[in-house]
């Protein structure tokens, strides 16, 4: 599981865009004590859909 801080790094997202792909389901994660955290898979399951799209993700 990666913290937000590493998922934002790794997708090059900011803050603010990181929550809303959270909040929509977009991209899955799950609050464990207060805090997010999104599995390997769910990552890559969200690039490999970016990439496909050409959304922000393949940057």
């Amino acid at each position: 599981m990666y913290t937000f801080d590493e998922v934002k790094e790794i997708l090059h997202v900011s803050k603010a865009t990181l929550l809303k792909l959270l909040g929509s389901g977009e991209l899955q994660g799950a609050k464990i004590a207060g805090q997010w955290r999104v599995s390997g898979a769910d990552i890559m399951a969200y690039y490999e859909r970016m990439k496909h799209r050409g959304g922000e993700a393949d940057t």
